[in-house]
């Protein structure tokens, strides 16, 4: 790696060059020291070089959906590590429903289509344990998680699936979902908040919830009322044991100490994430996090992966994790 020198040092430099090459002194006729160099004038800095020009800086590509050319280029630039981006994609074969609204509206850019149709395609597989295969976004902070997921909502709403679990680290972000949904077209669809909900039957004459997104948090997914109801048997009561809508965990991590360090316990959170995928195998399960695979220790309650169990290399988590 080639260094570049600052001006004083370059100064420096000249100045020890120009005195070990000056002729030698006596005692006769001394010789004055040449003037000192005159000055730079401008602020030496590292020349700008693309990722891929720079040797040390190539670690990452640009990233550019390799298999698909559908919707626009992502307003932001956005890279991907050069040893994911050597492994080609499973060539995608789903047809989206909502493709003509989206090239319309341009609501979605290349990325977060690309996006939309590896999830939906892998929500048609199940794996060998009878479950549904669930799907993990990856990306950035700032890339657009939130409206991929309204994207999918949509999607599914589209194909009659008319009920969705959004659960996200806090209240205040179902503004955020309901302005998702409203930016990719998916205005008609009701996002109802569970913390502003009583415990009753959600589909229930008193409280009259047939369908739209039930968005909550993962306190209120571990929360019960003072006569023992919880929020989780009344989910699963308002989706139904045969629910193949969706259920997205958005900023999943808060679920990553299901499998915590040795001599810890589980947290309820993991467990009650971990518990309604169990209840739900027809469910079509997003995870979603920027940090989700941090550490593979804190992806056990990724079932939906397909990375463990019938049919893979490692018949259990732990066993996964080496």
């Amino acid at each position: 790696m080639s260094l570049m020198a600052s001006p004083a040092s370059i100064a420096r430099s000249a100045a020890w060059t120009s005195l070990s090459t000056s002729p030698s002194f006596n005692s006769t006729s001394p010789r004055p020291l040449p003037p000192p160099p005159p000055s730079l004038g401008f602020h030496l800095s590292r020349p700008k070089r693309s990722m891929r020009q720079t040797n040390f800086l190539s670690f990452f590509s640009n990233l550019r959906p390799p298999r698909l050319s559908l919707g626009q280029t992502h307003p932001d630039p956005v890279v991907e590590t050069s040893s994911l981006s050597a492994v080609q994609p499973p060539e995608p074969t789903y047809q989206l429903k909502i493709m003509d609204d989206l090239e319309k509206s341009n609501a979605l850019s290349c990325l977060q289509i690309e996006t939309l149709v590896y999830a939906c395609q892998r929500h048609l597989h199940h794996l060998q344990d009878g479950a549904r295969a669930g799907f993990f976004i990856g990306d950035g902070a700032g890339v657009g998680k939130g409206r991929t997921i309204a994207g999918l909502i949509w999607e599914s709403w589209q194909h009659g699936r008319c009920k969705s679990l959004w659960v996200s680290v806090g209240s205040d972000l179902k503004f955020d979902a309901r302005r998702d949904l409203d930016d990719v077209g998916a205005s008609c669809i009701e996002v109802h908040a569970l913390n502003k909900l009583p415990y009753s039957k959600l589909d229930s004459k008193a409280v009259g919830i047939k369908d739209g997104v039930i968005f909550l948090t993962y306190s209120s997914l571990i929360a019960s009322s003072e006569r023992g109801r919880s929020r989780l048997m009344q989910l699963l009561q308002w989706c139904g044991s045969d629910f193949d809508g969706l259920v997205v965990f958005d900023e999943c991590h808060k679920a990553k100490n299901l499998i915590p360090e040795t001599g810890s316990q589980p947290t309820r959170t993991g467990e009650a994430v971990l518990e309604i995928q169990a209840r739900l195998p027809e469910a079509r399960v997003i995870y979603c996090s920027a940090t989700g695979a941090s550490e593979p220790r804190n992806m056990g309650y990724m079932v939906r992966l397909g990375l463990w169990g019938a049919g893979t290399c490692f018949s259990q988590f732990h066993d996964f994790l080496g």
